[in-house]
Parts: structure tokens; C-alpha cells; sequence
């Protein structure tokens, strides 16, 4: 019993540990604050996926497939990442990021509200910032959406949040 106690806390460090460096190396390789790269991993998910399994960026980014577990390697053998059959979504999802956090810095949204929209924008049919394409011969963003997208996110800063007379800390949003 304490052996699969400690195994399962050994297991979570690890996983923490892990996700925790991919965050870093992807907020200093694509320069984004490492906030906005923490959502962007949590809700992106590859909407053009190849293989099967999960899409969620995060899941793919941080499978075993780039682990070498070989001991007799002295310094662990990374595979290149590239668009072959192996690591063809490892390769999708580092394209599909390169293209999604600039777009997503582009709007100067707070992370608070870039958490919302990522939330939501599906089940409100509004566009959807991991439907851009990132390879050639992927399906296009829908242009409308987009427009319309903007135009809310215009009228949102337009007209801010109010003042709640009820409780003045909590003002009133739509």
C-alpha cells in the first residue's frame, strides 16, 4: 500500500515536473507570456487531427513518443520532430502554436477573458481561435465568424462592465 502511495505521488511530480517545462520552453520559444501559453495548452485542441486519440494539445505534447527510455543511452536520443507518421501531430500542434499565440495577442484581451473565450466560443458558434489553418491543404477558418467575432469583441469594449449597485467589487458583465 505505501509503495502505490509513493508511486502515485512520484507519478503526479512527475507529470507536474513535465508540463511544467513544456510551458517554459514554449513561452520563451514563441516569446508569450507564460500564462497565456498555460491556457492555450489547456483548451487547444487540434481540430485537423491525423491519428486518433485525444486533440487536446497539451495530451499530445505531453505523451512518452519524444522519451527515450533506452538506459544504454548516456545522453538521451531525441527524435527530430518533423512531419512524418510518428510525430505528425507533435508537428501539427508546434505549426498550430506559432499561428494561435500571436492571432491571440494580436486582440489584447485579458487571460481572464482569453480563458472565457476559449470556454465558450464553441457551444455560442462564435469562431474559434484553434480552427485557423496551420498547414496547406488544411480547412479554412470561417470568415464570417471571424468578422462577427470582431465585431463583438468591439461592442464588449464599447460598453465595459457597469457598476453593480448590489456589490460595487462585482460589476455587472454580460
Amino acid at each position: 500500500m505505501i509503495k502505490a502511495f509513493l508511486y502515485s505521488i512520484a507519478s503526479y511530480q512527475i507529470e507536474n515536473g513535465k508540463r511544467t517545462i513544456l510551458e517554459q520552453a514554449i513561452s520563451t520559444s514563441f516569446k508569450a507570456d507564460p500564462d497565456l501559453v498555460k491556457i492555450v495548452l489547456k483548451y487547444t485542441e487540434l481540430k485537423q487531427l491525423s491519428a486518433g486519440g485525444s486533440s487536446l494539445l497539451s495530451t499530445i505534447l505531453l505523451s512518452d513518443t519524444l522519451i527515450d527510455t533506452d538506459p544504454l543511452h548516456v545522453v538521451p536520443v531525441l527524435p527530430v520532430i518533423s512531419d512524418t507518421a510518428t510525430l505528425k501531430d507533435h508537428y501539427s500542434s508546434i505549426r498550430l502554436l506559432n499561428k494561435l499565440l500571436p492571432l491571440i495577442s494580436s486582440f489584447k484581451l485579458s487571460l481572464e477573458e482569453i480563458k472565457w473565450y476559449f470556454k465558450n466560443n464553441k457551444n455560442l458558434g462564435w469562431f474559434e481561435w484553434d480552427s485557423i489553418p496551420y498547414k496547406s491543404g488544411g480547412s479554412p477558418a470561417d470568415f464570417d465568424k471571424y468578422m462577427a467575432f470582431i465585431a463583438m469583441l468591439d461592442l464588449a469594449k464599447q460598453f465595459p462592465p457597469v457598476i453593480n449597485p448590489a456589490d460595487a467589487e462585482d460589476p455587472i458583465s454580460f
